[in-house]
């Protein structure tokens, strides 16, 4: 015969391992406007700037998304996962230290400079400026128009 007990202890067991593993495996990547907050940028609408001389940080991820723009005039240290769907504006000021990834499914506007890590490019990247020591999967870039 079967003892309730043992029944209820397995069930509350495997509900608290899916507590404790869930969350874990559906972090989420930060949303630009918030970023933009925190990093000292100005949002209007769907636009973030931020502006030269500012030195900003992605330690996780961060997820520019469709209909999104981020414009970078300033330094962006990226130690974890970029990912756009929308738009990178990366001005003649701009740099990307990239020592993580860059997931782009948008558009990214390279008019500075974009340093090291990985740039899985599922989208378009226009390379005006220097994209250096890093590895590009996927679609080459396209030249700068004249």
């Amino acid at each position: 015969m079967v003892r309730w007990s043992r029944i209820v202890a397995h069930f509350v067991l495997i509900i608290t391992v899916f507590m404790i593993v869930l969350p874990v495996g559906t972090a989420q990547a930060q949303p630009l406007k918030r970023w933009c907050k925190d990093m000292g940028g100005v949002q209007v609408g769907n636009t973030c700037t931020l502006p030269e001389g500012n030195v900003a940080k992605v330690v996780k991820s961060l997820d520019v998304a469709p209909g999104q723009i981020l414009i970078n005039k300033g330094t962006i240290n990226n130690n974890g996962t970029i990912g756009t769907s929308g738009t990178i504006h990366n001005e003649g000021t701009g740099t990307i230290n990239n020592n993580g990834k860059i997931n782009n499914n948008g558009t990214i506007y390279n008019d500075g400079t974009i340093n090291n890590g990985t740039i899985n490019n599922n989208g378009t990247i226009k390379n005006c400026g220097t994209i250096s020591d890093s590895l590009i999967i996927g679609n080459t870039p396209e030249a700068c128009p004249s």
